[in-house]
């Protein structure tokens, strides 16, 4: 049986492995478009299906109360899962 310590050093071992694979260059890509929608005016929908869609919430969430917060402009996004 695998112990508590095993399990959480494989654990952060696939996290590690993961986090290393994300391409920055697609991350900032993606930050420029919501902050382009931002500027704008515009309206992002975000979904999911499942575990998806309390992604996609939480993600509504923090970008209305944590990228929003104290800025001149909020983000106009909306959860379709939700709404």
């Amino acid at each position: 049986m695998m112990s508590p310590t095993e399990f959480f050093r494989g654990y952060l071992a696939a996290l590690d492995e993961a986090l290393k694979k994300i391409d920055v260059e697609k991350v900032e890509q993606l930050v420029h478009w919501l902050r382009q929608a931002r500027d704008n005016g515009q309206q992002i929908f975000v979904c999911g299906n499942g575990g998806s869609a309390a992604t996609a919430t939480h993600f509504v969430c923090d970008m209305l109360k944590g990228a929003s917060y104290s800025r001149a402009r909020r983000f106009r996004i909306l959860g379709l899962a939700d709404n």
